[in-house]
């Protein structure tokens, strides 16, 4: 098991350091879509000086009512060091992480493009999610929803997949379900060092 969480973290690593994954690098292309909202400039700043915790906020607050811009950089934040609400630091809590991931990307992918991604594309979205997807191991449900994305199935055709299948819930209630974990832990979402501090006891 833990060779696997080493593989995983290693996988997280090599792509939060890919370019990618950086939604807070602006070139000027004048596209007007909520990357250009004041909230998402104060969100960027506050992850650039660590503030993972007033990031994860101010993007929750779209992410909760349908942006699906927000859902975007929610997702790419946690492959760069954003903790979720509510997850204690410890390699049982991985399939946890695994499962945000999942769903903030699956939603997320529906998003404009950030005027400053190399990759316009969402590649790495369907690259990571077949990553995760076999390491929560959910059988014939998990490969098929992985299948679409690799097969290269449109976005909002592979999220249907995985809402219908119940590999992905419905962000209503997976936004319930993450209001009620930070409730009732008192865990608010938080930077880590690197995805490697899932291996610390």
């Amino acid at each position: 098991m833990r060779n696997r969480i080493l593989f995983v973290a290693t996988t997280i690593l090599a792509m939060a350091a890919s370019g990618l994954l950086n939604p807070w690098v602006r070139q000027a292309h004048g596209q007007t879509s909520s990357w250009d909202l004041p909230e998402f400039k104060e969100a960027a700043a506050a992850i650039a000086r660590r503030d993972c915790k007033t990031a994860w906020e101010i993007y929750w607050s779209f992410a909760r009512r349908g942006n699906a811009e927000a859902r975007y950089a929610l997702a790419a934040s946690m492959l760069a060091n954003t903790i979720p609400p509510g997850i204690s630091i410890r390699p049982s809590s991985l399939a946890i992480w695994f499962r945000h991931f999942l769903t903030l990307a699956a939603y997320g992918a529906l998003a404009h493009p950030h005027p400053g991604m190399a990759r316009p594309d969402h590649k790495w979205i369907r690259e990571t999610i077949q990553v995760f997807l076999k390491e929560l191991a959910l059988g014939d449900k998990g490969d098929q929803v992985a299948q679409c994305y690799k097969s290269g199935g449109a976005f909002r055709d592979c999220l249907d997949l995985a809402v219908s299948l119940g590999v992905v819930p419905k962000f209503e209630d997976y936004a319930e379900e993450v209001e009620r974990t930070e409730r009732e832990t008192g865990i608010a979402a938080s930077c880590g060092a690197d995805p490697h501090r899932f291996l610390r006891p």
